[in-house]
């Protein structure tokens, strides 16, 4: 578990035996499910785009993020937690089939092999619950292309979208991805069967290299506005330090970091728009959260928070990810 999730959170459940019970099945090669001892727990998984392990408001002190901190302090936080491959549709395969790169072999958006090869999408965790009797269903982000139409059969309620900050929604206006991501999540639990148990995936499009914050919500700019974020150590020394390959300024790292942070922006811009959306994102998961306790769920589901992949945020003289180093990897 320590290699896919962040931090999982149980609620006050007295009983773990569901608990293990959906992470058996999770991790099942088989579709038969365990003995279940009472009623079989929900799942919500969270899932932000270039989300390093340490945006998080107990380990940066400046970030907002009041939910995914009380998770992280009432659950079980995997600080460690690791991607042999940070490139987010690798990751995304890994996720669902719980196999690294070598396994899964959907190398290319244009070859989702885990998905759109009926024998191996049998060996995925979504398909397991559902033939455990689970009602699943995915939200947002997806990225891999729908080569043989396969993705309207692989989950009972799919909402896919990703690609630009704001987006029309069905009335024409204009809606941020992160809130249309939480509108579709809280949909699929007002309309899934009640009597079946759930598991969800909300995968939002963002934080993703934001650098604008026209991009970000005002009530959630105003957090950082006036804040002076610590930058990394000597940027130049850092570039200098980087082996001869990566110091090549064509190289889609040093691009990305030479067009946000030197000749697009400053490294205060670029990171205050990365903050505003991070506390975006958070504030919409909460929102789910607050669904969950509507409906008298809240305390039997439990709730993954992960990510794809890390973000350098300049350190290294780099930008996105990719590279072996922890602050893309975790």
């Amino acid at each position: 578990l320590a290699s896919v999730f962040s931090f999982i959170f149980l609620g006050q459940i007295d009983n773990l035996l569901p608990t293990n019970t959906v992470i058996d099945v999770l991790l099942s090669a088989t579709p038969t499910p365990p003995q279940v001892h009472g009623p079989p727990l929900n799942v919500v998984i969270f899932y932000p785009d270039d989300w390093r392990h340490d945006d998080l408001g107990d380990t940066n002190t400046i970030l907002k993020t009041p939910f995914f901190s009380r998770l992280a302090k009432e659950g079980i936080r995997f600080t460690y937690n690791a991607v042999t491959t940070s490139i987010c549709w690798i990751s995304r395969a890994t996720l669902f089939s719980g196999q690294w790169v070598s396994g899964h072999a959907s190398t290319y958006l244009s070859r989702p092999i885990f998905a759109s090869d009926p024998m191996r999408w049998k060996k995925t965790w979504p398909y397991l619950l559902q033939e455990a009797g689970y009602w699943v269903g995915h939200v947002g982000k997806w990225q891999y292309h729908d080569t043989n139409g396969y993705k309207k059969n692989i989950f009972n309620f799919s909402s896919f979208f990703e690609g630009y900050m704001w987006q029309p929604s069905d009335d024409g206006v204009q809606t941020h991805i992160a809130d249309r991501a939480g509108s579709e999540a809280i949909r699929f639990l007002r309309e899934r069967p009640k009597g079946l148990p759930f598991a969800l995936t909300v995968a939002f499009y963002p934080p993703k290299g934001n650098m604008d914050e026209r991009n970000c919500p005002e009530n959630f700019s105003r957090f950082y506005e006036n804040i002076s974020i610590p930058e990394p150590y000597n940027r130049n020394a850092a570039y200098r330090h980087l082996p001869p390959f990566l110091q090549n300024n064509k190289t889609e790292a040093r691009q990305r970091y030479l067009f946000r942070f030197e000749e697009h922006g400053s490294f205060q811009s670029c990171m205050r728009a990365q903050y505003c959306i991070i506390s975006h994102i958070d504030s919409v998961c909460e929102k789910v959260g607050e669904e969950l306790k509507k409906q008298g769920v809240y305390n039997n589901t439990l709730i993954i928070v992960t990510a794809d992949n890390g973000e350098f945020h300049a350190w290294h003289a780099l930008a996105d990810k990719w590279y072996p180093y922890q602050e893309s990897i975790r």
